[in-house]
């Protein structure tokens, strides 16, 4: 068995820490014969068995080299099997390939909000976005999703829901080395734990 992972957002927040824990847990359950292939964009140190193949990749996520440069490294290792852990993939790949789509926020809430990009530029990824999502949904044999609600939205964007599994996500395993320590918080509080960024509608929560 030929098994390819997309680590290229290890060292990025969010999306990131699930591939940490991902490759932390995934060295210990894949059986050992397995040839495991895994393409970072820049050579990093990771949690991996020695055996396993590094493959770095300069291509961004959303990007066109995305589309060409990290198809062509793709094909080249014949795989059997390949998880992309994020939704943006080489639309081209034309082998199995299964992929985790964390959720359909920029779907939902189109503010643009979060883009440097003008509004044609913003408006020209966006559509991209969707076909990428469109030929996700369509040609994955597997889709991972983290929670039911993810599961019924993308299904309802044209997923099949046989092949659409719900596998929620641990806890980090840094969050585990930390002590506990009470705090002595007096009043009311509210707790927000994610990036600030617009799409966030962190707005909002201060509201």
């Amino acid at each position: 068995m030929r098994l390819g992972i997309d680590a290229r957002l290890y060292s990025q927040t969010g999306v990131g820490v699930y591939i940490q824990n991902l490759l932390f847990h995934f060295k210990h359950l894949i059986p050992k014969d397995w040839k495991v292939f895994v393409y970072v964009y820049e050579n990093i140190n990771l949690p991996i068995s020695k055996k396993w193949k590094i493959r770095e990749v300069k291509a961004r996520w959303h990007s066109l080299a995305e589309q060409t440069s990290f198809l062509k490294e793709l094909l080249k290792d014949r795989l059997d099997l390949m998880h992309f852990t994020y939704f943006s993939f080489p639309i081209l790949y034309p082998r199995p390939f299964v992929i985790t789509i964390h959720d359909l926020t920029p779907l939902k809430f189109k503010t643009g909000k979060a883009s440097t990009k003008s509004k044609i530029v913003y408006e020209a990824k966006h559509f991209f976005y969707r076909m990428v999502l469109k030929a996700a949904v369509l040609r994955a044999k597997g889709i991972i999703v983290p929670s039911k609600q993810v599961k019924r939205e993308v299904i309802k964007f044209g997923a099949k829901g046989r092949k659409v599994k719900v596998i929620y996500e641990g806890i980090d395993e840094e969050l585990k080395k930390i002590e506990e320590k009470p705090v002595d918080i007096k009043k009311p509080y509210f707790l927000y734990v994610s990036n600030i960024y617009p799409h966030k509608n962190v707005e909002f929560a201060i509201e």
